[in-house]
């Protein structure tokens, strides 16, 4: 009996710190991932209202967060980027398993490109893509040579802006693909490799 507990005690703390181990990187990892239970709230101050006329032309292609807390990766592919009925689809997923975790449609209105998501449970969220100035942002991140001026990408329960989580984005590609078992950039601190 003895012997017993000797090894079964070592093996509980194992599964337990494993399980640990697990869940918090689990709830980290993918941080970004629509969750209706995030109060909310952004800790740079964006300069809200100050957004340039929209980057229609440069905004196609694949799009990374930088701050390194989120383990997602954005296509946006547009549709009439020249003429007044633009359209951006957006799918959002996961490049270390290509699942698509979100996806959606957004126009343009007072140069916010402004989306309805669903994610792959069937909920939906609100999401918003953002252009400003360089100058205009008191702390850009380091961002690919692609960009021109800092984009940011906020996810909100349905009009509920005040709950939001924003993101500044890096370009990766011009090409509006998936990538999964490419090499794409370091941004922030995310593994090289996408598996």
């Amino acid at each position: 009996m003895k012997l017993l507990t000797k090894i079964m005690i070592p093996v509980m703390m194992l599964i337990a710190t494993s399980v640990f181990a697990t869940s918090a990187f689990a709830a980290t990892a993918n941080s970004c991932r629509y969750d209706s239970t995030i109060s909310g709230g952004d800790d740079n101050p964006w300069p809200w209202g100050r957004e340039i006329l929209f980057p229609w032309l440069s905004i196609q292609g694949v799009w990374a967060p930088t701050d390194g807390t989120c383990n997602s990766l954005f296509v946006f592919r547009t549709k009439n980027s020249q003429t007044e009925n633009r359209v951006v689809h957006i799918m959002q997923y996961d490049p270390n398993t290509c699942e698509k975790l979100a996806w959606g449609a957004g126009v343009e209105t007072d140069r916010v490109v402004r989306a309805a998501m669903v994610t792959k449970e069937g909920k939906s969220f609100d999401l918003t893509v953002r252009a400003f100035d360089e100058n205009s942002v008191t702390s850009v991140a380091t961002h690919s040579p692609f960009n021109r001026n800092v984009v940011v990408l906020s996810m909100y329960p349905k009009g509920n802006w005040e709950r939001r989580m924003s993101y500044q984005m890096a370009k990766v590609t011009d090409v509006p693909v998936m990538l999964c078992d490419s090499k794409i950039p370091v941004f922030g601190g995310r593994s090289e490799s996408s598996r």
